[in-house]
């Protein structure tokens, strides 16, 4: 799948940006808006040490981060050279337990005088031994950057503290994570990182093989990350084939706040049929806090999640958005192998939905009286002819589903949307065709006292063609820079016009797509909108 630009970004996420990234700049990763602070002693860890281990010089460095950590105080820097550092074998006690205000930094060979000169090929590894409950624990105002965290073990009894976050574990405390690889760890909640009661920024990492078992009862799962009545902001990070036991394969979001930019979650997975969110499960059931419920996923790429309930997502008593995100070849053994939504009023925009199985947008109830919504989104090529919803399953619960394309999915009963239970989702301004299915309807059906309302639709299925707006004929479909489903303008070169071409119900600004195409030129929807999904200009 083709990466694409993200410019819109809503006062949310500039507004939670800005909170939890307070002093997480470029000017300094830690001091709150006050510019680079000046550092007070930069301290020297070296595992082949062999000088007088004060810890002030390469010559004489520490040969292990704990000591430096000790003689550390607020604005010192730990400048950690490259070797595996192990605990003191006491598995209640880290290999780095932070202290409020440090900032630790990977990648030296020995012997460099600035930041700068540092090497990631060159990153320090802190390692559990797989006894260590957890490997790096974190502070206030502290900052881990450049290092490997592998192999820690929250498998205590002490609950919370010794069953969460087998690499890195922050309670209450505000940290930022950059540049590091959190890889082979397990706990109860949070194998990879665990964030109880406050906020966290993780950025430039790579959070893979960890593991969340399950011996716990309440949120359990997360293998790679687990956010517990937590915020935090990720940031172009990669979270990889991390398993859980219960829920929340890749992440767990519980009673917790996300804003994840340009990450990939990929081939993560949930070990029960039953369990939610291969990928992340959101769940902030029955919490009295509306202003948690909206976690924000900007130009991310979810592929090859697997669960039995939301592949890539599930989301529960939750209000996500997803922007500019791709979803592609993810499973459910049950229903929403991209999304999962029960009691949740999500909003997708701008996204891709590729290749998934079984029902891969799947929504029930509603929370509150924000309805779910489905805007400018292109389904092509999911589902199976064994449950019915080849692209969209809906039960009971309104949805808005505006300027998609909806095309060659497949289903036992609606190859395009089904509906059941009592609900009118609403359709507009969409392009249903060539979905298929083996039992009933193929591009809309009506289960249960449903009814769909399709208008200013091009739709392949009798019945629908004298609705308000209303056409069936083919939508004539080109190859652009960015994919199949442009339509046929003879202004970019084609022999002949789509008929979906400014029939909409409205203008393009309206829908604030006149700064999008249907065109493979990138000449934008100016005046009435095009039926269908529209990219973003190539250039």
């Amino acid at each position: 799948m083709r990466r694409r630009h993200v410019f819109v970004v809503s006062v949310f996420i500039i507004s939670i940006t800005a909170f939890v990234l307070a002093g997480c700049g470029s000017d300094s990763p830690t001091d709150p808006g006050n510019g680079d602070p000046e550092v007070q002693t930069i301290w020297y860890v070296a595992a082949d040490a062999m000088g007088t281990g004060d810890g002030k010089s390469w010559d004489n460095a520490f040969d292990n981060p704990s000591d430096a950590m000790t003689a550390a105080s607020a604005d010192d820097q730990i400048w950690v050279a490259s070797g595996t550092y192990y605990g003191s074998g006491d598995r209640t006690v880290p290999v780095v337990a932070f202290k409020a205000g440090i900032e630790l930094y990977g990648g030296f060979t020995g012997g460099e005088t600035d930041l700068s000169q540092r090497d990631m090929a060159d990153r320090a590894t802190f390692d559990g031994g797989d006894t260590l409950y957890h490997v790096v624990t974190g502070a206030d105002n502290a900052f881990l950057h450049g290092i490997v965290v592998r192999n820690g073990n929250a498998s205590g009894t002490v609950y919370p503290s010794e069953k969460r976050g087998g690499g890195i574990y922050c309670e209450e405390a505000k940290m930022r994570i950059s540049n590091c690889l959190i890889e082979y760890n397990e706990a109860g909640l949070g194998g990879g990182i665990s964030a109880f009661g406050d906020t966290i920024t993780v950025d430039s990492c790579t959070i893979e093989n960890n593991h969340a078992n399950d011996v716990e009862t309440t949120g359990t799962g997360g293998g790679g990350i687990n956010l517990f009545s937590a915020w935090a902001v990720i940031d172009r990070c990669i979270i990889r084939d991390n398993t859980t036991g219960r829920s929340g394969g890749g992440m767990l979001i519980y009673h917790g706040k996300v804003v994840v930019t340009d990450s990939e979650i990929i081939s993560n997975s949930t070990a029960s049929p039953n369990a939610d969110g291969g990928g992340v499960l959101i769940d902030n059931y029955l919490s009295a806090d509306a202003d948690i419920r909206t976690s924000e996923f900007i130009g991310c790429r979810f592929a090859g999640n697997s669960s039995g309930y939301g592949g890539a997502v599930r989301a529960t008593e939750s209000s996500p958005h997803f922007t500019d995100c791709e979803f592609e070849n993810n499973s459910a053994g049950m229903a929403g192998a991209a999304l999962y939504g029960h009691n949740s009023s999500f909003l997708m925009e701008r996204c891709i939905i590729e290749d998934n199985d079984r029902s891969p947008v799947f929504t029930s109830q509603h929370l509150g009286t924000t309805v779910p919504r489905i805007f400018n989104c292109l389904f092509i090529n999911n589902g199976d002819s064994s449950t019915d919803g080849g692209a969209i399953k809906i039960e009971s619960v309104d949805v808005e589903i505006e300027c998609c394309t909806i095309v060659n999915n497949q289903a036992r009963n609606g190859g395009g949307i089904y509906s059941a239970g009592t609900c009118s989702p609403v359709v507009t301004n969409c392009i249903l065709w060539a979905n298929t299915s083996s039992a009933g309807n193929p591009q809309v059906h009506n289960a249960s006292g449903a009814t769909t309302i399709v208008t200013y639709t091009d739709i392949d299925q009798a019945g629908y063609d004298g609705g308000t707006g209303n056409l069936r004929s083919d939508p004539l479909f080109v190859t652009g820079p960015r994919g199949d489903y442009y339509l046929s303008h003879t202004a970019a070169g084609q022999a002949e016009n789509s008929p979906c071409i400014d029939i909409g119900s409205d203008t393009a600004i309206s829908y604030l797509l006149h700064t999008m195409t249907t065109r493979i030129d990138s000449v934008v929807d100016a005046a009435q909108v095009d039926l269908g999904f529209h990219y973003e200009p190539d250039n």
